[in-house]
């Protein structure tokens, strides 16, 4: 059996998070909308954007930070920032958006078990999903 490293344990929580994220916003019929261009596709297809980056480890797998995005708006416009933050403001107001800055800047230590605990989570739920 394979040692589990921090690393790898990480890479596998951005993944599952992924999925959940994509899932939680599809539709019935398993499409999403990119939150920054307007995009449909299936979920399979959207990425999973970041409005604060990803290496804010305190908002990495913050449900409000994160939001489905075209490969289009998430990788080539990096994020499409400008229509990101519209479309974080509309949604959540400032006080939010504040708060989610907030926390960004928090520094968070997370160990494999810490991981190991999200990514179930997230697999519960996902389980849950239609």
């Amino acid at each position: 059996m394979r040692k589990i490293t921090l690393k790898g344990i990480k890479t596998k929580a951005d993944r599952v998070f992924s999925e959940y994220i994509r899932k939680l916003h599809s539709d019935s019929s398993g499409r999403t909308i990119c939150v920054t261009c307007g995009d449909i596709q299936p979920w399979k297809s959207h990425q999973c954007g970041h409005y604060f980056p990803r290496n804010k480890l305190g908002t990495r797998f913050h449900e409000d930070n994160a939001a489905p995005q075209c490969v289009s708006c998430n990788i080539f416009k990096r994020g499409n920032y400008t229509s990101y933050a519209a479309y974080m403001y509309r949604k959540y107001g400032q006080k939010k958006v504040e708060h989610l800055e907030h926390l960004s800047r928090q520094t968070l230590k997370l160990t494999i078990a810490d991981y190991q605990t999200l990514i179930e989570g997230w697999k519960q739920m996902i389980a849950k999903m239609p």
